[in-house]
């Protein structure tokens, strides 16, 4: 720092000794003059000069402190960035295993649905190809008893006994159209059965075996008792029991015959 001893007041009332031949006063003092005038302007700059430093000082500092409290933001808004996006990241992550996870569940469940869906279905149509068979089986021994040799031998062949011709021939008719009868009631039971398969989604039950009635028997047993019971009506021709029913001949009536009876045929029935 530049220090200056003298002051301008003591510059212009300097006084000097004179002496023989010496240098004018008058040059001495203007020349004094010009050189307090220049000290004092110095003297001014120096002052501006100083508050000037003493400003750009304060402004400096202002400055430092304040790029200081910027670089502590930036550190901080950098710091925060970072943990966000960490955060982010694993977020992203968790989210995306969640997802991935969630698609294998049902993926594997609905892939599960589909095995139970196929496995369901194969066995409704092995059942289903099973029951139809049985009905048709059922159907086809139904048939084959009202068709059979028995029958044949129980209408065709000629009885000993006193009862008309014309009887046993319209009792044959009726039992053609109730063999008829049978034929048709069997292909609407069969036709109703197929109907009667549910869809993919209902459970069907099978019986394991099937129980009808067995015509066969009774028809054998009707055309032994038959056999036996017109033997025995040589004292009333016109009267004949077979399996334990009375019936009546008339020459004006037709004679009832054990055709008449209905066959009765037991099929499963679908749950509501």
């Amino acid at each position: 720092m530049l220090v200056l001893g003298l002051t301008p007041n003591e510059i212009l009332n300097k006084e000097f000794n004179t002496r023989f031949r010496g240098y004018d006063t008058d040059q001495v003092n203007d020349y004094l003059d010009i050189i307090v005038a220049d000290y004092e302007r110095n003297i001014q700059e120096i002052h501006d000069l100083k508050q000037e430093l003493a400003t750009a000082k304060e402004k400096n500092a202002y400055f430092a402190q304040l790029q200081e409290s910027l670089n502590s933001s930036i550190v901080v808004a950098q710091e925060a960035a970072d943990r966000l996006k960490q955060n982010a990241r694993k977020e992203a992550e968790l989210i995306l295993f969640e997802a991935e996870k969630e698609a294998d569940r049902i993926v594997g469940t609905a892939s599960d649905r589909a095995r139970n869906i196929v496995t369901e279905t194969e066995a409704l149509r092995r059942s289903s190809k099973t029951y139809r068979q049985r009905l048709e089986n059922l159907i086809r021994s139904q048939l084959d008893i009202v068709s059979g040799e028995e029958y044949k031998v129980l209408f065709d062949e000629a009885f000993e006994s006193e009862l008309k011709v014309e009887d046993f021939r319209e009792a044959t008719e009726r039992a053609s159209q109730r063999v008829d009868q049978i034929e048709k009631n069997s292909q609407e039971d069969f036709d109703q059965a197929e109907q009667m398969i549910p869809d993919k989604d209902q459970t069907i039950f099978v019986p394991r075996d099937m129980s009808y009635v067995s015509e066969r028997d009774k028809v054998e047993n009707s055309a032994d008792q038959v056999t036996e019971n017109i033997e025995e009506t040589s004292a009333d021709p016109n009267h004949l029991h077979v399996e334990g029913t009375d019936y009546t001949v008339e020459p004006e009536k037709p004679s009832e015959s054990v055709l008449g009876q209905t066959i009765r045929i037991d099929l499963p029935k679908q749950d509501d």
